[in-house]
């Protein structure tokens, strides 16, 4: 013998030592299971998958949301901020105890400045039922009267990505 007929009979003598016995290797499948292993493995990450892009779409959703609530609340309180700038103006317009139209009027020409805000509306607009004598019927001035009149404050607001608000006070 040769030494190449000696080196086939080494090779065929171990791909036979390899196999059980009933005659097969060990990567041959029984008749029914080809693939089976294969097609349960993608339909598991084909799941697997869509799990992933729902969590993840639903977190895009979720951080939208929270963009939107932060703007608007944002938003409410830069146009809070300006009632009650209006409502400050008012208090020193009222120092000598009586507040009319007029001093209404000039409350809203000195709007403050709200950085990345822009005010759109600011305005004090006086009840037209005029000054009321109220008698006050609890606390410290108990029994006392009282001159009222009502004031509307009106403040809106328009801030970043659009968000608006408007507070009456």
């Amino acid at each position: 013998m040769s030494s190449n007929d000696t080196e086939g009979l080494r090779t065929k003598a171990s791909v036979s030592a390899r196999r059980d016995e009933n005659g097969r290797a060990p990567l041959d499948l029984p008749a029914g299971e080809g693939g089976f292993a294969l097609a349960t493995v993608m339909i598991v990450l084909g799941l697997l998958m869509g799990l992933t892009v729902t969590a993840h779409l639903a977190s895009q959703a979720e951080t939208r949301i929270g963009g939107n609530d932060y703007s608007a609340t944002r938003s409410f309180y830069a146009a809070e901020a300006g009632a009650e700038h209006m409502l400050a103006e008012l208090r020193e317009l009222l120092s000598d105890g009586v507040l009319t139209a007029a001093k209404a009027d000039s409350a809203d020409d000195n709007p403050p400045n709200i950085p990345n805000f822009e005010l759109e509306e600011y305005k004090a607009e006086l009840d037209s039922g005029g000054v009321q004598n109220e008698k006050i019927t609890q606390g410290p001035f108990s029994g006392m009267w009282s001159r009222t009149r009502e004031v509307l404050v009106t403040s809106s607001v328009e801030g970043p990505n659009g968000s608006r608000t408007t507070v009456e006070l």
